[in-house]
């Protein structure tokens, strides 16, 4: 496979990712989740499908639960490889036809509240930035 990405070459933990430690969990919320979605410039709807919450115009507060941790966490991640890597959230936003997007962007690969999901996109940035 010479350095690509292949799906079954993830870590186990990346297929199966472990909840959040309590000290990191303390420190997500919603704040922080609007926050990453501006830089992002991910629209409301989007953003709102991407942490499982029912759709509306409003950019309100809300209690993350233990999934939607889970789901900021791997987006905070991905946050960090796309600085260290000087790149910017609108790769997200471009269609890639490597695994796991297969045609679609990051975001959308990521599906609605899916910790696995976001966590292999994660993966296959991280592998495109090394390998």
């Amino acid at each position: 496979m010479g350095g690509r990405f292949h799906a079954l070459r993830c870590a186990p933990q990346t297929l199966h990712p472990e909840r959040v430690p309590e000290p990191r969990r303390r420190a997500l919320s919603s704040d922080k989740f609007w926050a990453l979605m501006d830089r992002w410039d991910v629209p409301t709807e989007r953003a709102l499908s991407l942490i499982g919450r029912k759709s509306s115009n409003v950019r309100e507060g809300f209690r993350l639960s233990d999934e939607q941790a889970e789901v900021l966490s791997c987006l905070l991640e991905i946050e960090l490889t796309l600085v260290t890597s000087r790149r910017g959230g609108h790769c997200l936003h471009r269609r890639s036809g490597r695994p796991p997007m297969r045609g679609s962007s990051p975001i959308d690969a990521m599906g609605r509240c899916d910790p696995a999901r976001a966590a292999k996109v994660l993966w296959a940035l991280t592998r495109s930035m090394i390998g």
